[in-house]
């Protein structure tokens, strides 16, 4: 035998003299008769055999079986923190009772619950009831069909990848919940409500009976879609920022119906409205819209209250592309609306936009204090700008072609000289202000 075959055989002989020592004194490999235990990543876990349960101790339970309940009341009592319920893919079955009719419920004050990965429904109130306490953590989920809400949070919770169909409200949060990949349809009243301070992500809210999605203050919502809802997509009450998310076909319900209706120093970027009942977006005071579109819709594009619309478009509405009072509206684009491109009432700074082919006015400032300048407007049915109701306005720099009529305005206004080409068109410092057509 050479060296290198007595190098590697050597080990091997050892390996095999001490594994067959440790057989000899290891004892029987045949467990002794009786249940395994289920344990979880790093303890035993508890079955749920049956409902009602109350869980007294920190700890991971788990479902065997699909479970019903057999009679109203608390199917899950949970009084204790660090808990962890695994559905294990069944489900939590009610029997539709009334008020406290609930799967699973969170008594106050306790932390850090999870429950996930399986289905709730049938219940008379609440399906998932979390709100009592903080920290809860809950994915893979499915509520539907409970008469109250289908999941409830409380404070600093998350939900992810969970569906809440067919509730009276998909998921409801008290405060500075993160919600993410969740789908809340077919609810009677509201999708989802966001409590204060919440982040909610890549949701979808649809076909619901009030809202897609309320926001009650200080929220983030970020690429979601509300549609086909019966009232209004998003409802946004206090500095809230939306960004990148659509609205469209809201207002389902025939009375109400706005894309986005936002209060006050709310933020919109990049978002979407779309043949909603009324106006595509409403913005009041301190909020800002920019990069965002409103088409289609049946009442104004965006109606905007002391509030700015910067780089947007708004096309094809039943009244006004954009309809604005105090407010600034800058670098837009509005096209083939029923009413005026641009109509503003008060105290409007109206700066750089394009208005083409509306059906009336490219501009028209109905009020007074409006500077209108740098636009241009084209092939507008009425006025390519028009001030009315006695000013005074400001009306320089703007350019127009082909409308129905050019400038239209009043003595008490302040309007730069009107050069019709072709022609020189500065010929005096005097001129700089000069409103062209072409």
């Amino acid at each position: 035998m050479n060296k290198q075959m007595l190098y590697v055989s050597f080990p091997i002989c050892v390996a095999i003299i001490v594994a067959g020592a440790w057989l000899t004194h290891a004892g029987p490999l045949t467990p002794p008769p009786g249940p395994v235990t289920s344990t979880g990543r790093f303890s035993p876990r508890t079955e749920i055999t049956g409902l009602p349960f109350t869980i007294a101790s920190s700890g991971s339970y788990y479902l065997g079986s699909s479970l019903l309940a057999p009679g109203p009341g608390v199917g899950i009592t949970i009084s204790a923190n660090n808990v962890d319920i695994d559905l294990n893919g069944f489900e939590l079955i009610g029997v539709g009772g009334g008020p406290g009719d609930t799967a699973v419920a969170l008594t106050g004050g306790f932390t850090n619950t999870a429950v996930h990965d399986g289905t709730i429904r049938g219940w008379g109130d609440v399906g998932l009831n979390l709100g009592l306490g903080s920290y809860a953590h809950v994915y893979n989920v499915r509520a539907h069909d409970c008469n109250g809400d289908g999941i409830r949070l409380g404070s600093w919770g998350i939900a992810r990848n969970c569906i809440a169909a067919s509730n009276a409200v998909g998921i409801i949060t008290i405060e500075n919940c993160k919600i993410t990949n969740c789908v809340t349809p077919n609810n009677l009243l509201d999708g989802l409500i966001a409590g204060f301070g919440s982040h909610v992500s890549h949701c979808v809210s649809s076909n619901n009976g009030r809202r897609g999605f309320l926001l009650i203050g200080e929220c983030a919502l970020i690429g979601s879609t509300a549609n086909l809802n019966a009232e209004h997509g998003v409802e946004a009450f206090t500095s809230c920022r939306i960004s990148d998310c659509t609205a469209s076909d809201n207002g389902a319900g025939g009375a109400l119906g706005s894309g986005f209706l936002t209060d006050d120093g709310n933020d919109l970027e990049g978002c979407a409205a779309d043949r909603n009942l009324e106006d595509g977006i409403v913005l009041l005071t301190r909020g800002t819209c920019v990069n965002s579109t409103a088409n289609d819709n049946g009442d104004d594009g965006f109606d905007v209250t002391s509030a700015t619309v910067a780089n947007c478009e708004a096309s094809q509405n039943g009244a006004n592309g954009i309809l604005a009072s105090q407010s600034l509206i800058k670098s837009s684009t509005t096209h083939d609306n029923t009413l005026a491109g641009i109509n503003v009432t008060d105290g409007c700074h109206v700066y750089r936009n394009n208005s083409n082919s509306n059906i009336g006015d490219g501009i028209i400032a109905s009020g007074s204090l409006n500077n209108i300048e740098f636009n241009h407007c084209v092939t507008n049915g009425g006025a390519a700008i028009m001030t009315t109701n006695g000013g005074p306005d400001s009306v320089m720099s703007n350019r127009e072609s082909g409308n129905g009529m050019t400038y239209v305005t009043e003595a008490a206004d302040s309007v730069g000289p009107i050069f019709v080409g072709p022609g020189l068109v500065v010929t005096a410092p005097a001129d700089k202000f000069v409103n062209i057509s072409y």
